[in-house]
């Protein structure tokens, strides 16, 4: 069936409207969660018991981070993991949501190494 010209610029430019709402949507979900992303990290520098390395690395995550809850969520896992903080503990348990199962086993994960980090430190250890 061959289509008119009128006909092929209507839906063109249906196609164009239809790409931009997504477009603007998904917009909107990344602005979303990097907001909640940053005010997930100044809850942490609310802490008074931060040591000058972890307040370092926080503040290197609020101004590089621009990407999602979950890829910030995996980088406070690696930084608990590394560091052993309790800092970071108490922060990822409030992060973690029940109904995310992935990131609580990832969490569980970065318990493990830690504690087994702790009692073989001469050993480096990575989230694989």
């Amino acid at each position: 069936m061959s289509e008119t010209l009128p006909q092929l610029r209507v839906n063109a430019n249906s196609s164009i409207t239809d790409y931009r709402k997504k477009a603007n949507a998904f917009l909107i979900l990344m602005e979303n969660a990097r907001q909640e992303t940053k005010k997930f990290l100044m809850t942490l520098t609310d802490r008074a018991n931060l040591t000058l390395r972890e307040e370092a690395e926080i503040k290197l995550l609020k101004r590089t981070l621009r990407l999602n809850d979950s890829f910030n969520a995996l980088i406070l896992i690696s930084l608990y993991a590394i560091n052993d903080s309790k800092t970071y503990l108490d922060a990822l348990e409030k992060y973690a949501s029940k109904n995310d199962k992935k990131f609580i086993l990832l969490l569980e994960k970065a318990k493990e190494i830690a504690k087994r980090d702790r009692e073989q430190p001469s050993t480096n250890s990575m989230i694989s």
